[in-house]
């Protein structure tokens, strides 16, 4: 099991979809007010959280070679951007940190073939099956 988590919690579409948008926010257009900084803050910390145990396991259960040193540098990362505690880092750099280590754990998962693919929507009960 893991240290973090000994139960890993699984991804939705939804959810993946969101942990983007919040990247995206975070790197490209952060909010300017402190209070909804700091919301952002936790949810990528959340974020975090999530998906350091999904990755911890594909290292260890899947990754080989170089593929898997790059998934332990990502994991390794995640931590120090967890364990930040320095007053003195501004809270935006602490956000941007944050949401570069979730992209990367993000991208190990997609590159691996993890994440949960979106559906095509229900066909609706009028139109002819195919």
């Amino acid at each position: 099991m893991h240290a973090y988590s000994t139960i890993i919690q699984p991804l939705t579409v939804d959810t993946v979809q969101a942990i983007r948008q919040d990247c995206h926010t975070a790197l490209y257009a952060p909010p300017q007010q402190p209070a909804r900084l700091v919301q952002l803050l936790r949810r990528l910390v959340e974020h975090v959280r999530l998906l350091r145990p999904h990755v911890a396991d594909l290292v260890q259960e899947e990754l080989r070679g170089e593929q898997q040193r790059t998934g332990l540098l990502v994991l390794v990362r995640a931590d120090e951007v967890l364990g930040v505690t320095r007053p003195l880092v501004p809270l935006w750099e602490r956000v941007s940190d944050l949401a570069v280590s979730v992209r990367a754990l993000l991208n190990m998962l997609q590159l691996a073939g993890k994440l949960p693919a979106p559906q095509d929507p229900p066909a609706a009960a009028d139109d002819p099956a195919p």
